[in-house]
C-alpha cells in the first residue's frame, strides 16, 4: 500500500501480541513503564478493563510527513475502530517488542475507551520507558523528522 504519511517497517517480519484478558490497564502497569507513567490514564477515567483478545499480528509505521493523529490514522483506514488496540495489548507490545518502538522518539498507539478514542505515546530513555496519553482530538502535528513510530493491527491486504 502506498501511503505518503506513513513508511511500513519491519515488513519481512511477522510481530504479534499475545492473547489477552483484558485486564491489564496502562495505568496499573508501572512495571513496564517504570519511569513515566501519566497519571492522566487515571484523572481520564482510563484505568478500566477492556474486552479479552486473541493472538494479533500488528504492523509498525514510521512518520515521514508531518501529521496529526487524524491525518496519520486517516492514511491507514478512516475506521479508527480497526486501527485500535487494547490498552493489555499495548502493555503486552512494550513488554515483548521493546526493540521495535522508536528508540530515539516516540511511539504511538490508539485505543479507545466508551465512544471516545486516545493515543499512547511510549517514549524509550536509558532509565527504562515512559508512557503518556493524549486525546485522539489533540491538534498538535508530530513534525516527520522525528521518525515517530505507530503501531496498529495488521491491515488486510
Amino acid at each position: 500500500m502506498s501511503n505518503s504519511v506513513l513508511k511500513r517497517l519491519f515488513s519481512n517480519e511477522t510481530i504479534k501480541v499475545n492473547a489477552t484478558d483484558g485486564k491489564v490497564t496502562i495505568a496499573q502497569s508501572a512495571e513496564v513503564f517504570e519511569s513515566w507513567l501519566d497519571p492522566d490514564f487515571k484523572n481520564w477515567n482510563l484505568d478500566n478493563f477492556q474486552a479479552s483478545t486473541k493472538e494479533m499480528p500488528v504492523e509498525a509505521y514510521e512518520v515521514v510527513k508531518d501529521a496529526d493523529f487524524k491525518t496519520m490514522l486517516g492514511s491507514l483506514n478512516e475506521d479508527l475502530d480497526k486501527l485500535c488496540l487494547t490498552q493489555s495489548q499495548i502493555v503486552d507490545f512494550c513488554k515483548n517488542y521493546k526493540d521495535r518502538l522508536n528508540p530515539n522518539w516516540g511511539t504511538f498507539f490508539l485505543f479507545k475507551e466508551g465512544s471516545r478514542y486516545f493515543v499512547a505515546f511510549v517514549y524509550v530513555y536509558s532509565v527504562g520507558l515512559f508512557v503518556y496519553v493524549h486525546h485522539f482530538e489533540y491538534a498538535f502535528v508530530w513534525l516527520a523528522g522525528y521518525a515517530h513510530r505507530l503501531v496498529v493491527p495488521q491491515l488486510e491486504a
